[in-house]
């Protein structure tokens, strides 16, 4: 890794293990944990970078069991590799330092509960050697194992080639890695102890031109009808598009409003006069017949069947 980025992780054969120690112990509810961390910074760990491995045409063998949040992911050395032996060698000195340090961290660790009224009080304390015989080691001689961080049924690392470009995990085929590896605790249970080796990283010595990593610049589009579409706007057009429809939509519920309830009027006035005319003649006509009606039915008294009125004269005053 780039030393000058700040990301630069040493070499296996690179770490001295006097500047590193575990601190205190916490409860996992089935086990005890004490993290390992530089004696100079306790919220720092211990990362190294182990020695090369092969890996073929199936890529790297990890079983992700559905459901499950780790793997274990075993790495075989070649006893032809002279780094691999250099590694056989460093891996048998890293578990004796940690065993020294639980049987050194043990009274601190677990030593009130011997005390009067404490969980283990009347039951021996285990031996220096009973302790060491407790640990179990990571390397039987052959191989190791590394846990591996298993999130939505995939390995939880980061990848990446010898530019220190990322590359996806399954483009890892035909090619040599070098194992990332963090010491992250050791865990104590009733009746062993393990050191938590986590693989933090796989670096491909080889470049992404060379797998033949295809990379995309975003996910693929979920509607088809979306992919490589020119005709398209911007969030800020759509949105002032959708405001100027809302205008129009508004005018023309306004001014349609005002002719329609003009038009209504309109008419309304006309049918109402129409109306009245054609009452107002109507009635005309009907009194006038009412009359002629009433002087045809009119009754004369009898014995005036046969008088006719004389024609008007001129009034003359008599005696002026």
């Amino acid at each position: 890794m780039d030393e000058d980025s700040g990301e630069y992780v040493l070499n296996f054969d690179q770490i001295d293990f006097d500047s590193f120690e575990f601190g205190e112990i916490k409860s996992l509810g089935q086990a005890y944990e004490a993290e390992i961390h530089p004696v100079t910074d306790d919220d720092e760990s211990c990362h190294i970078c182990f020695p090369s491995f092969k890996v073929d045409e199936n890529g790297v063998p990890i079983d992700c069991e559905s459901g499950k949040r780790n793997a274990q992911l075993v790495f075989t050395l070649d006893s032809d590799n002279a780094e691999h032996t250099e590694l056989a060698e460093w891996f048998e000195g890293f578990d004796n330092w940690v065993i020294e340090s639980i049987i050194k961290n043990h009274p601190r660790w677990f030593g009130h509960l011997w005390k009067q009224g404490e969980k283990m009080a009347g039951k021996p304390k285990p031996p220096p050697e009973v302790l060491a015989s407790m640990y179990e080691r990571n390397f039987d001689g052959v191989a190791f194992s590394l846990r591996v961080p298993i999130r939505k049924d995939k390995p939880f690392i980061e990848c990446f080639d010898i530019e220190q470009t990322s590359i996806p995990f399954e483009s890892i085929q035909n090619c040599d890695v070098i194992p990332v590896v963090e010491f992250k605790s050791v865990r104590l249970y009733s009746r062993k102890s393990v050191c938590d080796l986590v693989l933090r990283g796989l670096c491909a010595q080889c470049s992404y031109e060379e797998m033949g990593v295809e990379y995309k610049i975003c996910p693929e589009p979920t509607n088809q009808e979306d992919s490589d579409d020119d005709d398209y706007g911007t969030s800020d057009e759509e949105e002032d598009q959708d405001e100027d429809e809302e205008d129009e939509d508004q005018d023309r519920e306004n001014y349609g409003g005002v002719e329609q309830v003009e038009t209504q009027e309109e008419q309304t006035s006309g049918e109402v006069t129409g109306s009245n005319d054609e009452k107002n003649e109507g009635g005309e006509e009907d009194e006038e017949d009412e009359e002629d009606e009433e002087d045809e039915d009119e009754v004369v008294p009898e014995g005036m069947e046969e008088i006719i009125m004389p024609p008007e004269v001129e009034t003359v005053k008599i005696n002026e």
